[in-house]
């Protein structure tokens, strides 16, 4: 797994941060399979994967 942030993601989670947020939250309510808050970064890339996945045979 990839743990390096791109410099992308290292700009969205420091606005993340800026607005009061915590970077061990994210805003789509995305959990783990023990049910405690993925982590932003972790939910963002998993956003991105559903996207791509989403958008492969469109």
């Amino acid at each position: 797994m990839n743990t390096a942030l791109t410099a992308e993601e290292k700009c969205r989670l420091r606005k993340w941060i800026a607005d009061g947020n915590d970077p061990a939250d994210n805003p789509w309510l995305m959990s783990g399979e023990d049910g405690r808050p993925l982590n932003f970064i972790t939910a963002w890339r998993d956003m991105l994967s559903l996207e791509a996945e989403h958008m492969v045979g469109l």
